[in-house]
């Protein structure tokens, strides 16, 4: 495809010039005529634009009998090139069904990832629905720390009560009480701290 250059007005008055010409050829004159008259019959919107081989035609045909020469880059001067809009291929009918199933199935799989934590039993109930689940959690936790307390405290009077036995004075008996009652809640931690957490 020739490159086309948009029609200016000095395009346009030696194009008229050329056609009152006589030594031009009939051949030549009519190439020119259906290029004017292509030109007339397009809307305002549509660039007009005309073959660069017919512009240096032209050119070639003013400086023919002319005494004062016509150069072809001041024919051209405020003249453009003209690229037509490109044309959008029509797309593949299947193609695009497959395209848009596609599409759908990456959609789908991104909601599940986003949603996959979120729980759809508990949305939409009241929130007394598992008071029943948090006093059971509660009354574990309360027997757990129960327990721990009443074993520093056995652990306590044990040490106290064993001192007690062999006549120690009372500093004694309560040193002994507190040595034992902090061995029991080092080893009742861990064995609290391994199993509930």
């Amino acid at each position: 495809m020739s490159s086309l250059v948009l029609i200016t007005e000095r395009i346009q008055r030696s194009i008229a010039f050329i056609l009152t010409r006589e030594d031009v050829p009939e051949v030549t004159k009519r190439e020119f005529k259906q290029i004017l008259e292509a030109e007339g019959n397009k809307k305002d919107s549509e660039p007009r634009a005309i073959p660069f081989s017919c512009v240096q035609k032209l050119h070639q045909l003013s400086n023919g009998n002319s005494s004062k020469p016509v150069y072809l880059h001041e024919l051209l001067e405020g003249a453009d090139v003209y690229h037509p809009p490109l044309r959008e291929p029509e797309r593949n009918p299947e193609l695009v069904a497959r395209l848009e199933r596609l599409q759908a199935e990456q959609e789908d799989r991104e909601y599940r990832r986003m949603t996959k934590n979120v729980k759809i039993k508990t949305y939409g109930e009241s929130p007394l629905a598992q008071v029943g689940q948090e006093v059971r959690t509660f009354q574990v936790q309360m027997m757990g720390i129960f327990n721990v307390v009443l074993t520093i405290g056995g652990g306590f009077v044990f040490g106290y009560m064993a001192a007690l036995y062999q006549d120690q004075p009372i500093i004694w008996r309560v040193t002994a009480g507190l040595i034992l009652a902090f061995i029991v809640a080092v080893a009742d931690l861990y064995f609290f701290i391994k199993h509930e957490v």
